[in-house]
């Protein structure tokens, strides 16, 4: 969900397809692939995870302070907030090679 909500209109379309295959491989449906797209999500856990993600994108320390704190009192541990804090990291670093 995170690749999807990060990256929601990749000019390439190979990169769409591989994302929704992905997504519809961990068992999305095309509503939640729209949602994440639109960075938010059905699900209240990951919806604070994909608010974290595009806190951590916006490089605003106040919003990633506030999407943290979100995130914990939705009910992700520290080593979820970890885990989407290196995956962001991940995309956004695989966003900006050329």
């Amino acid at each position: 969900m995170i690749h999807l909500a990060l990256r929601p209109e990749s000019h390439i379309p190979e990169d769409l397809s591989r994302l929704d295959h992905a997504a519809r491989a961990a068992g999305l449906t095309g509503a939640e692939i729209d949602a994440a797209r639109q960075g938010r999500s059905f699900d209240v856990k990951a919806g604070g995870a994909i608010s974290l993600a595009l806190a951590l994108a916006s490089k605003d320390s106040a919003r990633i302070v506030r999407a943290r704190l979100q995130a914990g009192a939705l009910g992700l541990r520290a080593a979820d907030i970890r885990a989407v804090e290196r995956e962001t990291r991940h995309v956004l670093l695989d966003t900006e090679r050329p």
